[in-house]
């Protein structure tokens, strides 16, 4: 057990019942008094052998084993050919080991001069911070995390290295398998897979193979099929769309089984780890996290059990081609299994509703040829079964729920019979929905297909659109100008598992309140990957005079402000009344390209909070970042925050008013980066802002080319409280602009004044330094390479 480090919150009051309905929140994220000093105003498994060789930067071959084998389009049976595809081995991205340095450009540019300047080097680490923060019974901390924490420079790269295999995973063959793949990595476990496809199809010769697949499924699982039945509604089904979902229904029959192995001595855990979407949400019942049966339950449970078998899964899905079979009619399918409905509905336009006998209950699978169809009922998740597939081939589509208003909806999305919290505590009516949607995994894997890039609409309230808690939840959409509504733990976002959203191209709207958009609590990773398009990714700033609603409570700004914890956040739990100390997961909210807005409130935008990472990468388009409090490449409590832009025309802060701790912002032991590398910018600070470290925290801007205007405090190191780590630890905050464009001569604007141009300064001076080292420069003929030679700007 470490030395407990004392703190300033009030967790009792966070902790409190709430309301006749015992609705109990706790919050995980600076509950409790404010110090507005602090950047304020004024499970995993071990690598396997081999995966972090070198520079640790390794990536795997990312189209490694046999190329896919053919399909014939009439009858679905797999050509004779190579072997079946089999994943690449991603490694985590992370240094190799303490020793490893950070890749560096051949020659050293304005960066190295300015590290060198205040006795730094890329190689340079801090002193081992780690041992000042407590810590519970499992600290869950990531495997690598000390080493990329302590070595500050190994954050960029680590991001860079991440953002190339999700790019290359989401444009292969195998995106949703491959992602899997990439997320299980850096949580330090190496997924051994290949499609299991060939080996899963029906017997040459079998003329009703779907329907006998189905009878078999069932009667693996404890049911008696109804034949007749069974084969009579599948004989219409095409024969070539028979055969490629024979693999599909096979792979699911397993899914009691992988559970089971997953779940192992734990079976009895289920109710309450079932719970855990919600531990930092209102809800009606919280598990014991301090309880000694539920905190080994969730230390012994491997996640990669479940990820194995959703990549297999998954592979299966995307080998069958099914998009051949778009459009196809005639055809109507429907029974129930132990484990839930199977439906095949053909390329009309359906209304799935819960009132259908065949529907009211689980989906393991349900697969719809096309049509704009509406989806009243959960799909691609699971509820209470250890599985769900949902596939739609075409259309625009709607999923939704069956809304069941109540008074406190106004202004928010509709109630679904739950309702919604009593405003109390500097909550507002927050929903206290418990139904999973939209490709979801809860103890087990929800996936959710939608192709043929139609213009779909997706509203759920809460652990929906590719969320996982102790499983894997995917959402896949090819195409199309889609609409994404939810409120929280929705949008690529997890709790011990792995939550990916994919949208592979279109102008998107996506809207949320909280743990959203790219979201990792303990134990997870969480993705939000969009491939191209201008998108909107919007997550409430919760001020009323800004046009917010505030509905979750946050300590900075009460009343003016909701706890986002989105767009790329990874969070742990602090928790000091029960002494539970989980350190954070991964959240990554991944654009490619296209003009895009970004709007939040506290802790948004490539963000962390103890020791968890966050990582926002947009590569190009002119884009534009607001948030308020811990925002844009910024982390607290000894976590890690990047926010990457590659190119473009971009605007911070131009929006909403800055209140602090943004645009690479390390507050308390933090490392918070803001790296733009392209494009005429314009960048507006808060109280701690543009490369700023605060009480042992390191910050770091690098703003390369373009004729930029900042304005705040920049290249700035402060000191507020004396705490644990005081003097005794360093803190530093650093700026650098090098390069420029087009001759402009670099006249960029610092605070109105242009007179900077090839400068350097210490902020505070280094006579009254000592360990709070503030440093910048702007260098017009320079350069800033993050990665070792893949980003560097060059001179005017």
């Amino acid at each position: 057990m470490r030395t407990p480090r004392p703190h300033t919150e009030d967790w009792a009051t966070a902790r409190a019942l709430l309301g006749s309905n015992a609705v109990r929140i706790v919050r995980s994220t600076l509950l409790g008094a404010v110090v507005l000093a602090a950047c304020g105003q004024g499970s995993a498994g071990q690598s396997a052998p081999g995966t972090d060789s070198g520079t640790g930067m390794d990536s795997g071959s990312l189209e490694a084993g046999p190329s896919d084998a053919g399909h014939d389009v009439e009858t679905g049976a797999a050509d004779s050919g190579p072997a079946p595809l089999c994943l690449p081995h991603f490694s985590t991205g992370a240094p190799a080991s303490s020793a490893s340095c950070p890749p560096a450009p051949s020659s050293p540019d304005t960066l190295d001069a300015l590290l060198g300047g205040i006795g730094l080097n890329r190689c340079s680490k801090l002193p081992a911070r780690e041992s000042l923060f407590p810590d519970g019974p499992n600290d869950f901390r990531l495997p690598y995390f000390d080493t990329l924490h302590d070595t500050p420079l190994w954050g960029p790269p680590y991001a860079r290295t991440l953002a190339a295999d999700l790019d290359a995973a989401a444009g292969s063959s195998r995106p949703l398998s491959q992602l899997i793949a990439v997320a299980e990595a850096r949580l330090g476990a190496t997924i051994t897979a290949c499609d299991p496809g060939s080996n899963l199809a029906a017997p040459a010769g079998d003329k009703a193979p779907f329907a006998h697949a189905v009878e078999q499924l069932i009667t693996t699982t404890g049911g008696t099929p109804s034949a007749g039945s069974i084969e009579s509604q599948a004989a219409s089904i095409p024969e070539g769309l028979q055969q490629s979902l024979v693999p599909i229904v096979n792979l699911l029959a397993q899914s009691p089984a992988v559970l089971k192995k997953y779940l192992g001595n734990y079976a009895s855990q289920t109710p309450l780890l079932a719970l855990m979407p919600f531990v930092s949400l209102p809800n009606a019942a919280y598990p014991n996290l301090g309880d000694a049966t539920f905190q080994a339950a969730i230390a012994s449970l491997d996640l990669s059990i479940l990820s194995t078998y959703a990549a297999q899964l998954t592979m299966a899905i995307e080998s069958a081609s099914l998009s051949r079979f778009a459009g196809t009619t005639g055809f109507s399918f429907s029974t129930q299994t132990p484990l839930g409905a199977v439906v095949i509905g053909d390329a009309s336009a359906h209304t799935y509703l819960p009132t259908d006998p065949d529907l009211g209950g689980n989906i393991l699978l349900l697969v719809d040829t096309g049509g704009s169809d509406t989806y009243r009922i959960p799909v691609g998740a699971t509820t209470k079964q250890p599985a769900s597939v949902s596939i739609d081939l075409g259309g625009d589509d709607q999923y939704l729920y069956v809304e069941v208003p109540v008074a406190s909806d106004t202004g928010l999305l509709p109630s679904d019979g739950a309702g919604r919290l009593s405003p109390q505590q500097g909550y507002g009516p927050a929903s206290l929905s418990s139904v999973s949607r939209q490709g979801a995994g809860v103890l087990g894997v929800g996936l959710l297909y939608d192709t043929g890039a139609g213009k779909d609409h997706y509203r759920s309230l809460r652990a929906s659109q590719g969320f996982g808690t102790f499983g894997v939840g995917a959402l896949y959409d090819d195409g199309g100008d889609d609409i994404y509504e939810g409120e929280a733990a929705v949008q690529g976002s997890a709790t011990f598992g792995l939550g990916i959203l994919l949208d592979a191209a279109g102008n998107d709207t996506r809207t949320s309140f909280t743990l959203s958009q790219g979201y990792a609590f303990t134990g997870a990773v969480g993705v939000l990957a969009d491939l191209g398009g201008d998108d909107s990714y919007v997550v409430d700033v919760g001020d009323p005079t800004l046009g917010g609603t505030v509905i979750y409570y946050s300590p900075q700004l009460p009343g003016a402000g909701n706890s986002s914890l989105s767009q790329g956040c990874g969070e742990g739990m602090r928790d000091d009344t029960d002494s539970v100390y989980w350190s954070g997961g991964i959240g990554v909210l991944r654009d490619v390209s296209g003009t895009d807005v970004y709007k939040g409130s506290v802790f948004a935008q490539g963000t962390g909070y103890w020791f968890g990472v966050g990582l926002l990468m947009d590569d190009s388009g002119d884009d534009r970042y607001d948030a308020l409090w811990y925002t844009q490449g910024s982390a607290a409590h000894a976590a890690i925050g990047v926010l990457w832009d590659g190119a473009g025309d971009d605007q911070y802060q131009q929006t909403f008013p800055p209140k602090s701790g943004n645009l690479g912002c390390g507050h308390d032991f933090g490392n918070g980066f803001l790296l733009d590398l392209a494009g005429n910018d314009r960048m507006t600070g808060g109280g701690l802002s543009l490369g700023e470290g605060n009480d042992n925290g390191f910050g770091l801007l690098v703003d390369v080319g373009g004729v930029d205007t900042f304005s705040g405090s920049i290249g700035m190191a402060t000191l507020d409280t004396s705490g644990t780590g005081g003097a005794a630890n360093p803190t530093y905050g650093l700026f650098v602009k090098a390069g420029s464009q087009g001759g402009d001569g670099g006249a960029d604007s610092f605070n109105g004044q242009t007179n900077r141009n090839g400068t350097s300064w210490r902020n505070p001076t280094a006579a009254d330094a000592g360990s709070v080292i503030g440093a910048g420069t702007d260098e017009p003929d320079g350069s800033a390479d993050l990665t070792g030679g893949a980003d560097a700007g060059g001179g005017g």
